[in-house]
């Protein structure tokens, strides 16, 4: 995980998360790393969010759409 930006949080119902803000493709952006052992074996893998939009249109590379 990278500490310098993503950070866990609680909402107001106690549920944990963790929040990575987003950022250009250059950025020193949010993330998470897995280790590979943890997936060793695997044939699939599922990943969830739930994401909070902030109702910008940018996709981060300068268009709006």
């Amino acid at each position: 995980m990278n500490s310098s930006s993503a950070r866990p949080v609680t909402d107001s119902d106690a549920a944990r998360a963790l929040a990575l803000p987003g950022g250009a493709p250059a950025s020193d952006g949010a993330y998470v790393g897995l280790l590979r052992e943890l997936l060793h074996g695997a044939a699939d893998l599922t990943v969830s969010a739930r994401v909070r939009w902030s109702g910008d249109k940018s996709l981060g590379n300068g268009s709006s759409t």
